[in-house]
């Protein structure tokens, strides 16, 4: 059985969490939660820079693939990414909404 995230953490929170009984079955939803990518809270500011930043590392070479999604090796290439980039993540402004007049 395969638990699947409908969406990226980075960008919606919580996300559906969808379960497969195998590789060809139907997708049936099980519940949400909050996801995380690396240390920060999904859907903030942090967690969507360290999202493009591990996708750059991708498109540059710095990171290998990580498309297996049971392998574990997205959350590995987020660790690596954040050993190097995580002061660049940190001094991210954290922005609060604009309002609309």
């Amino acid at each position: 059985m395969n638990c699947l995230s409908k969406s990226s953490g980075a960008y919606a929170d919580p996300a559906e969490v969808l379960e497969r009984e195998n590789s060809r079955g139907p997708e049936r939803p099980i519940g949400h939660r909050v996801l995380r990518v690396g240390s920060y809270e999904g859907s903030t500011l942090r967690a969507q820079v360290a999202t493009l930043l591990h996708e750059l590392g991708h498109v540059t070479g710095g990171l290998p693939d990580d498309s297996d999604e049971l392998s574990g090796e997205s959350g590995r290439n987020t660790d690596r990414m954040l050993r190097v980039c995580r002061a660049q993540i940190k001094a991210t402004r954290q922005q609060r909404p604009s309002k609309l007049k």
